[in-house]
């Protein structure tokens, strides 16, 4: 199987370099076409490789056939020793030829063709999809860093001095509310609370996006007093780190805890605000 692969490959190289300036060859008993070819009964070549053209096999081939865009007729004199490669056309065999190893036929037909598209179409729409959410992500980001810029130099000195402890606040902050959003979604009444849990939560986590965007690019000593470029150079670090695999949901799972770590503090200080103009 191993041998029939790297086989493969190289004389798919071959058949696209080649063929195009190389109608037919029999050297080395190897027979290379951009053209129809038939292997007549009771000749025998090593290797047969077409490229647009179809190929009759009615003699003996001791190692591999390999059609690229075209049909393989195999007549009932034919033997074929080793693997059968068609791709983007069919093979007719007829009863009594021989073939001792594996065939692969990949045939373009329409449905082929239309499954390839919709994959590609899928694969195409998905980095797209991806790409336009990284530039709405950096620029919330920005908008915020420009609209809240006082606040966002508290936040940052936040993140600065107490990084660690709001980490720690936005995992327990994490897990009260994604319990309680839960258990309001089980019930008709709870599912409008829920939303409004949820829109307060992407408020927040669209602040602390922003907050780490500032404290990251003004880490670089040119953009430290422009509030505006070290927002945009941490936003784009901060994304691009969200579309590794595996490193990008560690780092979404960091910057949502140290979001509604600062959203914790926030409340935190909020109801010992209010405790103090009651007591006032």
């Amino acid at each position: 199987m191993i041998r029939s692969r790297l086989i493969l490959l190289c004389m798919l190289c071959m058949a696209f370099v080649f063929s195009a300036v190389v109608p037919a060859s029999a050297a080395y008993g190897d027979w290379l076409r951009h053209q129809d070819m038939i292997v007549p009964a009771g000749q025998q070549v090593e290797n047969v490789v077409v490229a647009g053209g179809d190929v009759e096999i009615r003699g003996t081939v001791r190692d591999m056939v390999l059609v690229l865009n075209g049909n393989l007729t195999i007549k009932k004199t034919a033997r074929v020793n080793g693997a059968v490669f068609v791709f983007g056309g069919l093979i007719s065999q007829e009863p009594g030829a021989s073939l001792t190893d594996n065939v692969v036929n990949v045939s373009l037909d329409t449905p082929t063709q239309s499954n390839l598209f919709a994959a590609g179409a899928a694969l195409v729409g998905y980095w797209f999809v991806k790409l336009a959410v990284s530039l709405i992500l950096i620029i919330v980001s920005l908008f915020i860093a420009i609209v809240a810029r006082d606040r966002m130099m508290v936040f940052t000195d936040h993140i600065q001095r107490s990084f660690r402890q709001l980490i720690l606040i936005g995992m327990a902050v994490t897990l009260l509310l994604g319990s309680l959003v839960v258990l309001l979604s089980l019930t008709v009444i709870g599912i409008p609370v829920a939303l409004v849990i949820l829109a307060v939560l992407l408020l927040f986590f669209f602040i602390g996006l922003a907050s780490a965007a500032v404290w990251i690019g003004r880490m670089i000593p040119a953009l430290e007093s422009n509030l505006p470029l070290s927002s945009l150079a941490g936003a784009a670090v901060l994304i691009a780190g969200f579309n590794f695999p595996f490193f990008g949901l560690i780092l979404f799972c960091l910057v949502l805890c140290l979001s509604l770590g600062m959203m914790g503090l926030w409340v935190r200080g909020k109801v010992r605000q209010l405790k103090r103009n009651r007591e006032v």
